[in-house]
């Protein structure tokens, strides 16, 4: 077999790979001299009204016995979030994944034409603020790059569920403030 190759697309001798304005390292490959190396993805349709797509990419598999059936497991998602003119061209983007014990997608975060941001709200609700979460089961946790920066939000100890603050360093409780609005400080409740 020998390889395909024009100006700006090479193909391997086997098929298998892609190479645009480069020799393919992967299966798709693209290289560009100055900053317009992109993917573009495009829609070209008379008009675009809010809820339609623009367009997603699909990460898929086959499962375990290897047939030709592929299963997609993670999807990106852009949507319009208006109607499109000359002048406005309001988009969100959506995070979409599947559970290990599932099969299907859900969405795990969307990124809303106004920059906000949701993690684990419903698929259709708008974010209530520059970032959103919703718990799911696992509460919040927000933590620095190194002990003793700790701040953790949400009941993350099953046994005291009802901590809705705790502010610690390393494992050290500092500062816990629970549903009733009791807080206690160098200790938990």
């Amino acid at each position: 077999t020998r390889n395909y190759s024009s100006n700006f697309i090479t193909l391997s001798g086997d098929f298998t790979k892609i190479g645009i304005g480069i020799d393919p390292v992967a299966a798709l490959s693209i290289s560009q001299a100055d900053d317009s190396s992109c993917v573009s993805l495009q829609r070209s349709d008379s008009s675009l009204a809010s809820g339609n797509k623009l367009g997603d990419i699909h990460f898929k598999g086959s499962d375990a016995d290897k047939s030709t059936d592929l299963h997609t497991g993670a999807t990106i998602d852009a949507q319009c979030t208006e109607a499109w003119t000359n002048s406005n061209f309001g988009t969100k983007l959506t995070f979409n994944v599947s559970d290990n014990t599932s099969s299907s997608l859900t969405q795990a975060m969307v990124i809303e034409h106004d920059g906000n941001v949701g993690v684990g709200t419903p698929r259709g609700a708008e974010p209530q603020g520059r970032l959103h979460v919703l718990d799911g089961d696992g509460g919040l946790k927000i933590e620095g790059k190194t002990s003793p920066n700790r701040v953790h939000l949400g009941g993350l100890n099953a046994a005291n569920a009802d901590q809705l603050i705790t502010i610690g360093a390393g494992d050290d409780t500092a500062l816990t403030v629970s549903e009733n609005g009791k807080v206690v400080v160098g200790g938990v409740l």
